[in-house]
């Protein structure tokens, strides 16, 4: 599910005041208000052609024409009616109907997605607001722009006007600030600041409170805990979920209760609630079933699908991903496609359909491919866009000091002048000549290391997207190597063949979620260790987990950020020491703790690794030891420069990796 910006639909409930006060609102029909337009041309031929403000009425008939075609979605005849009241308006210079043609105008083309006219009719209509004091439809207008240019990927001018929108809200004391609010918060998800975004959703939440506004606040408190499931924080947002059922029950809101129920599905599948899952995605399903919702449909049946195939009924998980998909396909919903597809090619793998499952396994990794080019391509544009806004600012800011150097300047010349004619004349005349060779210098200058700046700035964007495409490779490549691995191993009997097998796996898969994290990374150099080792351990819980064993992790690195060549052997050694732990020291037991810390001592770092399960064997000697990966552990502690020491009784047992920063040691 994606967030719900409240009114980014772009219409502006103020424009229906005008239905509100035309002599045809009672009949809303379209023929009526025809004849009432071939009634209105005949009485004028009767008295006249000569065009004059009465005129005006003759333009809301338009207007009312348009909206009426906006209703039942007929874009070209609604644009007709609304060009033809622009430009009546035009020559009548009447200010009502430029302002609310042009709106509609910029309504029609936002939704043809024709981002430059659908802009240019919204400025032109906020232009007419601002020279009419009309703050109403100048804050809807703020809306209208902020949320076009979102959608464009403008994020940075979207909020500029979204903030303008808010101050003309608060200053009306209009309800319309908690959806200001909102969309504010929305744009700040996306940007990934997430202290901002749940800061912008409660302020919002505060004021529909106090409006008692269920509708709205179903929705924002839907949005509040996507904020939370995408970051893993369960807790925070099932309450929230929760809330947004409650809210929509309130306000009537079918559809963001039936999202709210598919949000609760989804932590209840997290947690393995596989019951709780169900039940709350059926209700969900048939919710959206009753409001015709075929997209939400779909993301419905997909998640059932995978709720079956995690119980293990492979014929329920067959039949609800295949309508799921069917419908999927139809609406063009491209997220339910890719976690169908996926689920769908586990089903098949584990009843053993391996040719199905490598076909379904292709159509995943080409909606995968599809879905990361489409973000990337996005994120550049958005990039690209934002460095465009900030040149503008500063260009702005440079043009003010000017006119203000160039004032300061008169003055004194003007003060000069007073004193002494000539004198005054001949320094004008020797500092007119100095200014402009300077100015011609600094110009030649400025452009020079504008154009070396261009260029290198161009440079070092080739060079991050190539490095960005090279890690997404290298990831993919290691995960067709771990697919082919597990594919392989489902036909292995042997338990010590499948069990390094399954050991080959993990590393191929550790080494993967590096490349992961580096292409999703803003830095590309350096890796969140502590992000990177979650999803690693969250992999290993999932690959023992037919173990039915209850093992709590916890993991704290203090925010420290390494590099590949430290975080790849670092992630091997985890995977192994982590991975020991899950078959050895929980052998005969279903719960446990593992703790994971990293942490600086002096100029070097220390990795430490707990278990509270059954302690190492009293001779147990790492020099002697014939484990492949104890083995491996001190290989890649000694690659680090580092040192591995252990200790083991009866309480826990627990390893520690002195290491260096291979980057450091590079750099010293």
């Amino acid at each position: 599910m994606v967030p719900h910006i409240l009114s980014f639909r772009k219409i502006l409930p103020g424009l229906f005041v005008l239905l509100a006060i035309n002599v045809f609102s009672q009949t809303k029909k379209i023929d009526s208000l025809n004849a009432a337009l071939v009634k209105y041309d005949a009485d004028k031929m009767a008295h006249g052609n000569k065009l004059s403000l009465k005129d005006s009425v003759k333009i809301r008939i338009y207007e009312n024409l348009s909206i009426e075609y906006y209703m039942i979605s007929d874009a070209k005849n609604g644009m007709d009616y609304s060009t033809k009241g622009v430009r009546l308006s035009e020559k009548l210079d009447y200010k009502t109907g430029l302002l609310n043609g042009n709106l509609m105008l910029g309504v029609y083309y936002s939704i043809l997605h024709n981002f430059d006219k659908s802009m240019w009719h919204f400025k032109k209509a906020l232009a007419v607001a601002r020279q009419t004091h009309n703050l109403e439809m100048e804050q809807g207008l703020y809306n209208n722009i902020g949320s076009a240019y979102s959608e464009h990927g403008n994020y940075e001018e979207g909020l500029a006007y979204f903030y303008k929108g808010l101050g003309i809200a608060k200053k009306r004391k209009d309800k319309g600030v908690s959806t200001f609010y909102n969309n504010i918060g929305i744009i700040y998800g996306i940007q990934g600041r997430y202290k901002e975004e749940i800061s912008n959703y409660m302020q919002s939440l505060k004021y529909q409170e106090k409006l008692k506004s269920w509708y709205g606040i179903g929705l924002t408190a839907q949005n509040i805990a996507e904020s939370y499931y995408k970051r893993n924080l369960m807790d925070e947002a099932e309450k929230w979920y929760t809330r947004g059922v409650t809210y929509a029950q309130k306000g009537g809101n079918k559809i963001s209760e039936a999202n709210n129920h598919e949000g609760l599905g989804k932590v209840s599948l997290f947690r393995k609630d596989f019951s709780g899952a169900v039940t709350q995605l059926e209700m969900s399903l048939s919710m959206r079933k009753i409001t015709g919702d075929s997209a939400g449909i779909s993301s419905s049946l997909v998640n059932l699908g995978g709720v079956y195939l995690k119980k293990g009924n492979f014929q329920k998980a067959l039949s609800n991903l295949n309508e799921g998909l069917s419908i999927a396909r139809k609406v063009g919903n491209l997220d339910a496609q890719k976690l169908g597809y996926s689920y769908l090619a586990e089903t098949y793998g584990a009843m053993g359909k391996y040719k199905q499952a490598y076909e379904s396994h292709v159509q995943f990794k080409t909606l995968s491919d599809s879905i990361f080019n489409a973000e990337r391509d996005k994120k550049l544009t958005e990039l690209r866009l934002t460095n465009e806004f900030n040149t503008k600012q500063k260009e702005q800011k440079a043009l003010q000091q000017k006119k203000d150097a160039a004032t300061a300047l008169k003055a004194r010349q003007q003060r000069s002048a007073i004193y002494a004619v000539l004198i005054a004349l001949i320094i004008v005349t020797f500092f007119a000549f100095w200014i402009n060779y300077n100015l011609q210098r600094n110009k030649k200058q400025k452009r020079i290391i504008e154009e070396q700046n261009e260029k290198i700035g161009h440079s070092l964007d080739e060079k991050e997207t190539l490095l960005r495409e090279i890690h997404h490779r290298v990831k993919n490549n290691l995960q067709i190597i771990s697919s082919l691995l597990n594919i392989q191993s489902e036909n292995i009997k042997d338990e010590t063949l499948l069990s390094s097998i399954q050991e080959g796996q993990s590393r191929v898969q550790a080494m993967s979620l590096i490349h992961q994290n580096l292409y999703q990374s803003e830095h590309l150099n350096t890796v969140d260790i502590e992000n990177y080792l979650r999803e690693l351990v969250v992999y290993l819980s999932q690959m023992f987990r037919a173990d039915s064993k209850n093992i709590e992790t916890k993991i704290n690195t203090d925010g420290i950020q390494f590099d590949i060549d430290t975080a790849i052997p670092l992630g091997l050694i985890v995977n192994e020491l982590v991975s020991n732990a899950y078959k050895y020291a929980f052998e005969n037991r279903e719960n446990g703790k593992i703790s994971i810390r990293i942490h600086a001592s002096g100029d070097a770092y220390e990795l430490h690794i707990e278990n509270d399960g059954k302690p190492l064997p009293a001779d147990f000697d790492m020099k002697t030891t014939k484990s492949l990966g104890l083995r491996l552990v001190s290989i890649l502690s000694r690659q680090l420069r580092g040192k591995l020491s252990f200790h083991s009784d009866e309480r826990n047992t627990s390893f520690v990796v002195s290491f260096k920063d291979l980057k450091s040691l590079a750099t010293d």
